[in-house]
């Protein structure tokens, strides 16, 4: 390979050890010898289980398992008149079913998750190490947006290179420079995607993962969750826990609908017919 190809492999393999290294950093900074901050209540385990659907589909079942809200006769959720939250998470729920037209879920999950309660949650988990910022995830994903763009221009670059190269008759340079670089190519690719993809996720840290399974492995032991009223059990295994079928039923995910349209079958021409003996 030649000279230029080494540095060009060399910049491709810097660019993917500095984002690892700043991924590793940003994941994984929990001291091994310390054990995780706990997970205070049923929301921050929700969080950090499911993300902030599930952080809603908790505050749902708390209320309605306190009779602050339900499913009127048209299929819709409403809120109790009067229904007050409880925390800062149950009031958002509350204000949403007063605001979302009809009942509506996604638009209610929608407005809950980028609403001010949940960000406050998630500052609060990332202020302890458990969550990665909102910040850190949108700092964190430019740079695998950038770094990708740096492997196609690198793998763009290498076809003019290898033409100056070859013009110059360096002899340790004629060889097929793009297709030299193709596995570093490939690879940076690969590293800016799972970076990128880590970093738009639910975006625990280590520390935020072990608290979570601590969380969880203490309310199984102390046999809390048909204690502990809906909410624990749903903030854990989501929404197939409400007790109630027909709110339960509303918030399941549901399978994609069959398409109505039939399969078009192909149907072969006729033969076509023997030429006449006329």
């Amino acid at each position: 390979m030649s000279t230029a190809g080494v540095l060009l492999y060399a910049v491709l393999g810097v660019g993917a050890l500095v984002l690892l290294v700043v991924f590793a950093w940003l994941y994984g900074n929990a001291d091994p010898d310390e054990p995780a901050p706990p997970v205070e209540d049923v929301l921050e385990a929700a969080r950090l289980v499911g993300g902030p659907d599930q952080v809603t589909l908790t505050a749902l079942a708390a209320l309605h398992a306190a009779g602050l809200v339900g499913v009127d006769a048209s299929g819709a959720l409403v809120a109790k008149p009067g229904a007050v939250g409880r925390n800062r998470v149950e009031r958002a729920v509350l204000d949403a079913c007063a605001t979302v037209p009809h009942g509506e879920l996604r638009p209610l999950f929608l407005k809950v998750a980028r609403g001010g309660a949940v960000r406050r949650l998630d500052e609060r988990l990332a202020g302890r190490g458990l969550l990665l910022s909102r910040r850190g995830g949108r700092w964190l994903r430019g740079s695998a947006a950038a770094y990708a763009v740096l492997c196609v221009v690198v793998q763009i670059g290498s076809v003019p290179l290898m033409l100056v190269i070859t013009d110059m008759a360096d002899a340790d340079g004629r060889e097929l420079l793009p297709l030299w670089l193709l596995p570093g190519f490939l690879c940076g690719l690969l590293v800016a995607g799972l970076v990128g993809g880590r970093a738009g996720g639910a975006g625990l840290t280590s520390a935020g993962r072990a608290a979570i399974a601590a969380y969880r492995a203490e309310a199984h032991r102390a046999d809390a969750l048909p204690t502990a009223g809906p909410a624990l059990a749903v903030a854990l295994h989501g929404a197939s826990r409400i007790p109630d079928p027909v709110l339960a039923a509303m918030l399941a995910p549901r399978p994609r609908a069959p398409s109505s349209t039939p399969p078009t079958v192909y149907t072969p021409p006729p033969p076509p017919a023997p030429p006449s003996t006329y």
